[in-house]
């Protein structure tokens, strides 16, 4: 893991490009050719989970008869979570480990959650986007491990933003 690599809980309104915003730190931190995992949630028509380390889409919602986890309005693909979980413990040892996004059903135990106090023990070289209508009562359920600067996304503010993260990275890299 990179010395002193920065953290960051990436939050916002809905829609305000927080996984775009941690999708573009992911490809930043790429070309610096730093080792990423875990899951990014992407959205194009239909919700994905983007399994950093293999590459791959799978599908978020769950099928007509697919076993599932519902929250909301949602039937979250339980086979497809499991992966998504896999991605993020495997993740662990790498130099960042991106999460996205942690909402209602972590904050009742299910979702992430399973890994999620373990990921949250890291001390540094975490990329994670909360909810956020769930963003103060996460920062008082979960004591946090490491030192972090919180991203507040808005709509147009998030270029300013990535270049601000693409600073803290590249001053890490050129330190290491």
């Amino acid at each position: 893991m990179a010395r002193n690599s920065p953290s960051f809980l990436i939050t916002g309104p809905h829609k305000a490009g927080k996984s775009t915003l941690c999708l573009d730190i992911l490809n930043h931190v790429q070309t610096r050719e730093l080792s990423t995992g875990g899951v990014i949630t992407l959205q194009n028509n239909v919700r994905w989970f983007y399994l950093i380390q293999s590459k791959k889409k799978v599908l978020f919602e769950a099928r007509n008869h697919e076993s599932s986890v519902s929250i909301g309005k949602f039937r979250i693909s339980e086979e497809n979570l499991q992966l998504a979980l896999q991605h993020i413990a495997q993740g662990l040892d790498c130099e960042y480990l991106f999460i996205d996004e942690i909402g209602i059903l972590e904050m009742s135990g299910k979702g992430y959650f399973p890994v999620l106090e373990t990921a949250l023990t890291r001390p540094q070289g975490n990329i994670i986007v909360i909810r956020e209508s769930i963003f103060d009562n996460f920062l008082s359920e979960f004591s946090l491990k490491f030192d972090y600067e919180v991203l507040r996304c808005s709509f147009g503010k998030n270029k300013s933003l990535l270049n601000q993260v693409k600073r803290k990275i590249d001053k890490n890299f050129q330190e290491k």
